[in-house]
């Protein structure tokens, strides 16, 4: 519900009656139309939030209260009605400062209206209210959450949008409004800009004004130019300012100039110079002349260009260059160089590397044409002799350079079969001759040939005695025969073919003495070769049989063969009748030698000498005997025999033989035969007959037997039947019997001890036993035994029995036990039993569970005398090393046993900011140590900054580079900004608080050609940034007023301002012709080609000549400049009475002549005192006149009282006017423009300071 409220208080009633007076005053006074002043509507019918409440006015009004002064707030709290939760004002926090929300404005110090305690810094309280009619701080204010709901209070406007122009504001007064201008500007609606003194081109210049409010009026800008090569000395741009002055004096033209010129590096040449304006000034231009031989180090003329910079530095003379020398290939060469090197006046020296040799000019000189007076010689290898390959050899070259030139390098190879006499290799010496000569190739040597004894050859030589190819036959002389190859040749290798072949002398069969001969050889060579004589001899008793002499020929064979020896011949003998002789004849029979000894047959005896011999006189000793038969004893036959006789003389004579026989199972006991011999008696007894005996039998060791002999012991017939003794047993058979043969039917078998089974040890057992017999067998005892640590289970002896089986079995050994063994805790153990568990032999290795280590010794062992070599050992927990906690860094650990021992496990954990390098869990391990180190904290990495284009930063790290807490601040070059925030911190959360920002080149003003001009800028950035270079041009028929470049400089501004293409200009027409005005058109610039000018006179004033002129393209007008002649006026002249005093300030009674009437003494003037000569031609009114002058007190009285009425009455208006503002002014007003009147009830007005 929208209301307004009458304020009831007295002091509220004197309030507005007196407003009220003043208005109606004002209003008396003012000639301009009244407003509405400031009023306020509130609305308490509805709560809102404080954007809610602002929202509201803006929809129904203008702007929340602000309550710019306090006087406000208590006039607010006057005129408001209590409401509980109070009004919001348009006020609220930006950062730390309190604002006005309508204009952004801070809150000023003497503005502030705080209740005690207040402001606070609760959170969110960042809007304020005002507190109505509150017992305590009532019109004071309170900072309140935003979202808090409020009543709400808006102001309403008496300015319209209208009421001023836009170079004003609108400001509140009482009952009114007013129009503040803006600076520059006066009025009543500030509409009229105020004008400045017209501006005049410097010489060799030109400006042009940019006018907002018409020509050479507040706010026109005017910037000056030079022509090319000028520069603005003073403030280029000018402002026409509020005060109606120009910002700046009108600047000059300034020839640029260039620095002065040193010529000091000019050594060998001069400066000329021009100076068309000034020394060394825009157009100077300057020519470097140098001596012969130099030549100017850049263009010889140089031109002090538009900029004030010598188009190039001043050229050096330095020494003409000359091509740049190159060595030739192993050439090479030093140079004196007065100037430069390879310059004028350079002398150059070539020399040649060693073997080599310089073909040219040695020296040369770098002349004043610049060129060099003999070209760099050539260096070519130095030349040894031609090289001919020898007979029978070639060579092959390396050739570096040339052919048989220096390097060259030569290696000679014969043909097969020849070898190199010299060296192989040959190099091309620096000297140019050769390091060694080409070797001749000479046949390989074969060793030198000696011909064999009796031996000789012949050879061949194609080449040299005994080389390569030599063919050589050998032979031998008559009697000797080679042995080997006839033919020989000496091969490329340098060996023979085959070795010379000896010569032996030819073999003759070898000789033979004959029996009961000999020969004597005499041997020049071998025995039986070639010349060998050999004699023959015989033995006593024999005679040759052929040539005693025998040569062995050359044809190998002897001369006659060796004589046999014979024995001498005895005459033949005959034996005599039951006679014979045998004879022995060492040689042939019956011949010298020969023995013969003459026998009877048997039972004959001899008569006569029984030996005769052949002598060696080839007859017998003695003569053959006789033979006469002897007797011999009569025979009886034995008993079981008998005998049979052949008698081929007489019974039981010489000869007869008798053969006895025994009955069949006897033999004979002597001779079977028996002969009667030569001596007259048998040659045997009869032989007696006994039965046959058989071998005597003898029995086996421990066996016996029993016979039956039906004749003699152990003869044919006899039975034999053996047996053993208790124990033992036969081998063979029992019975035997001597056959009829004499042998016996069977051996007598033998005895042999029982076996009994073959005993073998038990394991870690032995025994020992006594064999009476065999081993194993009847009667051995055995005695068994353990090893050491090991016991008996059985009987310890045992004997093998007659029944050929063992006493007792042999008893077994079992190892002695050791006490059962149990592990410890965490441990256990392994063990090896070679035999029982817990037995003697038993190894218990103990271990401990993963982790854990022993504390004792590991190993023990079950000792042979039944108890452990040591007790099973404890296990407890390995200890791990102690652990540290790293800087910025804790760990927190679990001890299953001990601390720090296997099984711990330790968690370490970081500061905030900081992160684990390794592995956040360690854990003690079974092997002592932990399972990874404890991590190490540090700062959390952020990602690597890379310093952007054109930008740096420098960063403090407290920890590691770029890590958490480092802080980076960063800057660009020179010419560059930085886009983002300049400062950037790692966070605990390894990211940065901003990028890095990046660097980018300082923007300059966006560049606008100028018209008819271009520009053509090259950008190593960005468009119209740092380093931007920019080379302006103009259309044809326009020139450039200004530097033709510009750069973008590091401080963001151009080097110079971008130069304007102006038309050619015209002389200036401002003042060309007094009392005249012109109205010219430019569509360039003022006064330049294609400006047209229309010309017009001052009122007054007529126009001689062209009314139009045309600026053409010469920079020329098209007709001469017109004038402006003044209007005559008719003469005046004097009359009776009246005198005239004139001025003619153009010519006589012309326009703006001024002529002043005077009467006489006595007479008084009617009419015109002063009269002027009109714009017309024609004076401004009649002519006055002289009357005769009236009485003096009524003139005056009449005169005093116009004079009264027209300066009373103003003064007293403007002194009420004057009272009227200085009461209002106490109570302030503020500069509120453009408010529309809403559309509710108004308040009573109140007046706001400006």
């Amino acid at each position: 519900m929208m209301f307004q409220e009458s304020v009831d208080r007295r002091q509220s009633l004197r309030r507005i009656v007196l407003l009220a007076a003043f208005v109606v005053f004002v209003q008396e006074l003012s000639s301009g139309g009244g407003a509405q002043a400031w009023t306020y509507s509130y609305d308490t019918t509805m709560r809102r939030t404080w954007v809610q409440a602002r929202q509201w006015c803006k929809d129904n009004s203008t702007e929340m209260v602000q309550s710019r002064i306090q006087e406000e707030s208590v006039f607010l709290n006057d005129f408001l009605p209590p409401y509980p939760t109070h009004y919001w004002l348009g006020i609220h926090r930006l950062s730390t400062e309190f604002i006005f929300e309508e204009t952004n404005e801070t809150v000023p110090e003497d503005a502030l209206n705080w209740a005690s305690g207040e402001p606070d810094s609760k959170l969110f309280q960042d809007c304020v209210e005002i507190y109505i009619k509150r017992e305590t701080d009532t019109a004071k204010w309170n900072n309140e959450n935003c979202r808090r709901r409020k009543a709400t209070v808006c102001y309403t406007a008496s300015c319209k949008q209208d009421s001023c122009s836009d170079n004003a504001d609108c400001v509140e007064t009482i009952g009114n409004y007013t129009c503040q201008c803006h600076p520059g500007f006066l009025g009543s609606r500030c509409e009229e800009a105020i004008a400045c003194e017209p501006l005049l081109d410097p010489e060799q210049g030109s400006h042009y004004c940019l006018q907002s409010y018409g020509s050479d009026r507040f706010n026109s800008s005017c910037r000056f130019h030079c022509a090319l090569g000028f520069h603005i000395a003073g403030e280029p741009q000018l402002l026409c300012q509020a005060s109606g002055r120009w910002s700046h004096p009108v600047p000059l033209c300034q020839v640029e100039q260039c620095p002065v010129l040193d010529r000091s590096n000019i050594s060998a040449g001069r400066i000329n110079c021009s100076h068309p304006i000034a020394l060394y000034s825009y157009n100077s231009s300057c020519e470097v002349r140098c001596d012969e031989g130099f030549e100017p180090s850049a263009p010889d003329q140089i031109l002090c260009d538009h900029i004030g910079q010598w188009t190039a530095s001043v050229p050096t003379c330095g020494a003409k260059r000359c091509p740049t020398l190159n060595s030739s290939s192993h050439g090479s060469f030093v140079c004196s160089d007065p100037h430069e090197e390879f310059s004028f006046g350079s002398r150059c020296t070539s020399s040649c590397e060693e073997g080599f040799v310089l073909n040219g000019t040695v020296d040369t000189e770098c002349t004043s044409l610049g060129n060099w007076s003999a070209d760099i010689p050539s260096c070519f290898a130095k030349r040894c002799p031609t090289l001919n390959s020898s007979s029978h050899g070639s060579f092959v070259c390396s050739d570096p350079h040339e052919e048989f030139s220096f390097g060259s390098r030569c290696t000679s190879s014969c043909e097969e079969g020849f070898v190199l006499n010299g060296t192989a290799d040959t190099e091309c010496t620096s000297l140019g001759n050769w390091s060694a000569d080409i070797p001749t190739c000479f046949a390989k040597r074969c060793p030198t040939l000696n011909s064999s004894s009796h031996g000789s050859f012949v050879c061949s030589d194609p080449h040299e005695e005994f080389s390569f190819g030599t063919r050589c036959t050998s032979s031998c002389e008559e009697g000797f025969v080679l042995n080997g190859t006839a033919d020989t040749e000496c091969t490329s290798l340098g060996n023979w073919s085959a070795d010379i072949p000896t010569c032996f002398a030819k073999r003759c069969p070898t000789l033979n003495s004959s029996s009961h001969g000999s020969f004597v050889c005499s041997d020049p060579h071998e025995e039986f070769s070639f010349g060998s004589r050999c004699t023959s001899t015989c033995e006593e008793g024999f005679v040759l049989n052929g040539t005693a002499d025998t040569e062995c020929t050359s044809l190998g064979n002897w001369s006659a063969d060796i004589p046999t020896c014979f024995a001498k011949r005895c005459p033949t003998l005959n034996s005599s009748s039951h006679g014979s002789f045998v004879c022995s004849d060492p040689h042939e029979e019956f011949s010298f030698g020969s023995r013969c000894t003459s026998s009877c047959e048997e039972g004959f005896v001899l008569n006569g000498t029984a030996d005769t011999e052949c002598t060696s006189l080839g007859n017998w000793s003695t003569d053959i005997p006789t033979c006469f038969a002897k007797r011999c004893p009569t025979l009886n036959s034995s008993s079981h025999g008998s005998f049979v006789c052949s008698d081929p003389h007489e019974e039981f004579s010489f000869g007869s033989r008798c053969t006895s026989s025994c009955e069949e199972g006897f033999v004979l006991n002597g001779t079977a035969d028996t002969e009667c011999t030569s001596l007259g008696n048998w040659s045997a007894d009869i032989p007696t007959c006994f039965a046959k005996r058989c071998p005597t039998l003898n029995s086996s060791f421990h066996g016996s037997f029993v016979c039956s002999d039906p004749h003699e012991e152990f003869s044919f017939g006899t039975r034999c039947t053996s047996s053993c003794e208790e124990g033992f047993v036969l081998n063979g058979t029992a019975d035997t019997e001597c056959t009829s043969l004499g042998n016996w039917s069977a051996d007598i078998p033998t005895c042999f001890a029982k076996r009994c089974p073959t005993l073998n040890s038990s394991s870690h057992g032995s025994f020992v036993c006594s064999d009476p017999h065999e081993e194993f067998s009847f009667g051995s005892r055995c005695t068994s035994t353990c090893e050491e640590g090991f016991v008996l289970n059985g009987t310890v002896d045992t004997e093998c029995t007659s029944l050929g089986n063992w006493s007792a079995d042999v008893p077994t050994c079992f190892a002695k036990r050791c006490p059962t063994l149990n592990s410890s805790s965490h441990g256990s153990f392994v063990c090896s039993d070679p035999h029982e568990e817990f037995s003697f032999g038993s190894r218990c290795t103990s271990s401990c569970e993963e982790g854990f280590v022993l504390n004792g010794t590991a190993d023990t062992e079950c000792a042979s005398v039944g108890n452990w070599s040591a007790d099973v050992p404890t296990c407890f927990a390995k200890r791990c090393t102690t652990l540290n906690s790293s800087s910025h860094g804790s760990f927190v650990c679990s001890d299953p046993h001990e601390e720090f021992s296997f099984g711990s496990r330790c968690t370490s954990s970081c500061e905030e900011g900081f992160v684990l390098n390794g592995t956040a869990d360690t854990e003690c391990t079974s092997l002592g140590n932990w399972s990874a180190d404890v991590p190490t904290c540090f700062a959390k990495r952020c990602p690597t900054l890379n310093s952007s284009s054109h930008g740096s930063f420098v960063c403090s790290d407290p920890h590691e580079e770029f890590s958490f807490g480092s802080r980076c601040t960063s800057s660009c070059e020179e010419g560059f900004v930085l886009n983002g925030t300049a400062d950037t911190e790692c966070t605990s959360l390894g990211t940065w608080t901003a990028d890095i920002p990046t660097c980018f080149a300082k923007r300059c003003p966006t560049l606008n050609s100028s018209s008819h001009g271009s520009f053509v800028c090259s950008d190593p950035h960005e468009e119209f940034s740092f380093g931007s270079r920019c080379t302006s041009s103009c259309e044809e028929g326009f020139v450039l007023n200004g530097t033709v470049d510009t750069e973008c400089t590091s401080l963001g501004m151009w080097s110079r301002e971008l130069p304007h293409c102006l038309a050619r200009p015209c002389p200036l027409v401002a003042n060309a012709s007094p009392h005249g005005r012109v109205n010219c058109s430019h569509p360039f610039s003022r006064f330049s080609y294609g400006s047209h000018c229309d010309f017009k006179c001052n009122e007054g004033f007529f126009l001689r000549g062209t009314p139009t002129l045309t600026c053409n393209n010469s920079g020329r007008w098209s007709q001469d400049l017109p004038t402006c002649q003044p209007l005559q006026c008719e003469d005046i002249r004097a009359s009776l009475s009246l005198s005239v005093n004139c001025s003619h300030p153009l010519g006589n009674f012309s326009f703006g002549s001024q002529c002043l009437f005077t009467c006489e003494e006595g007479f008084s003037l009617y009419g015109t005192e002063v009269l002027f000569c009109s714009s017309t031609g024609s004076w401004n009114d009649s002519l006055p006149i002289c009357t005769e002058n009236m009485g003096t007190g009524t003139a005056m009285m009449q005169s005093s009282g116009v004079k009264a009425a027209y300066i009373v009455g103003p003064l007293v208006l403007i002194g009420l006017a004057l009272l009227l503002i200085i009461l209002f002014k106490k109570r302030g007003n503020p500069n509120m423009s453009e408010a529309p009147a809403w559309g509710v009830r108004d308040n009573p007005a109140f007046d706001f300071e400006s």
